[in-house]
């Protein structure tokens, strides 16, 4: 049941972000980028609420001190029984942050950047680095003193944002990095004429866009075998949590290891394809992406995920022996 909840989560979170792709494109002004989200339709409905008139400016004041004023609520609350006081601080210092930010973000031509379109990015960007700052060091100090269930719940936590920050980062690549890519490269090829023979034409950039495509296909690949490796991972935890060594832990570990190898397998073998097909029709692409990776860290997040495995295989058999003693 909570493995069904949780897939209805990730379509809706994948929903969300294909909508959001669709308003950036129709609605740009108000969702400019993912950063800024909420704050930037946060200040755009308090400016339009503040400009109706001498009564919506007092209920745009009253609901920019209360939204701003949140993470001070969080504070108060969080004093009486937070043990770990010294991190709480943070939420001081992001309700004074919350103030700047949204303030600016109700009236974005007071702030001003080099960077074209940096304001909000900018903005955005500084309050979720020092939120997920606080989140992760409360995260570190609740449980530098968990015991063996605390981790393995905390890990179990771990797995559901990991899969939920990777399903965002392949809508992203989806809806966004592609879509994008395909208009740059229209924008840059319209109105340009190529010479043919005695003629001139429009250059054909559909192969480039159907390697775009297969670029994208390539780039979340990682994405999608790291999800299922997660939703393994769950699945494992959960059999550990009940009996290390049940039959059951062993075999979704030896799984968890056979889908790590098949994922860097696949990885590593379409990222050679796609390189060898882009340098057969070089000469037809009007935009070429060349990216050499070494999966350093995906080659050792897999011996680590092997060696648990294997190591999960022993204890059960000296439990075996042990028991056979007994």
């Amino acid at each position: 049941m909570r493995r069904k909840i949780f897939l209805g989560i990730l379509i809706i979170e994948a929903v969300f972000c294909l909508g959001f792709s669709i308003l950036q494109i129709h609605c740009s002004d108000v969702f400019s980028t993912m950063v800024a989200f909420p704050f930037e339709q946060i200040g755009w409905g308090l400016r339009r609420l503040s400009l109706s008139g001498p009564r919506g400016n007092m209920i745009a004041i009253i609901l920019y001190v209360l939204i701003c004023f949140i993470p001070f609520f969080c504070f108060l609350i969080l004093k009486r029984t937070d043990r770990e006081k010294a991190v709480a601080l943070f939420l001081p210092i992001l309700c004074i942050l919350m103030f700047f930010v949204v303030y600016y973000m109700i009236n974005p031509g007071l702030f001003h950047t080099n960077i074209p379109d940096g304001e909000k990015l900018i903005l955005g960007s500084t309050f979720y680095a020092v939120l997920f700052g606080y989140l992760i060091l409360r995260v570190l100090t609740m449980f530098a003193s968990a015991d063996m269930r605390q981790l393995q719940k905390g890990l179990h936590l771990l797995f559901y944002i990991m899969i939920m920050l990777l399903v965002y980062a392949v809508c992203k690549e989806c809806f966004g990095s592609l879509p994008a890519s395909i208009q740059s490269v229209r924008e840059a090829n319209e109105g340009l004429a190529i010479e043919v023979g005695a003629f001139y034409t429009q250059p054909n950039i559909r192969i480039t866009i159907l390697f775009l495509v297969v670029q994208c296909i390539v780039n979340v690949i990682p994405y999608c075998m790291d999800i299922m490796i997660g939703l393994f991972g769950m699945k494992g935890l959960e059999e550990v949590m009940i009996d290390p060594y049940s039959d059951q832990a062993v075999a979704i570990s030896i799984k968890i290891g056979k889908w790590c190898v098949r994922g860097l397998a696949l990885t590593i073998c379409s990222s050679i394809i796609f390189h060898l097909l882009q340098l057969l029709v070089h000469n037809q692409l009007y935009q070429i992406n060349v990216v050499v990776s070494i999966p350093v860290f995906s080659v050792a997040f897999i011996l680590a995920v092997l060696l648990t495995s294997k190591y999960i295989g022993e204890n059960q058999k000296l439990k075996k022996d042990n028991d056979l003693f007994i």
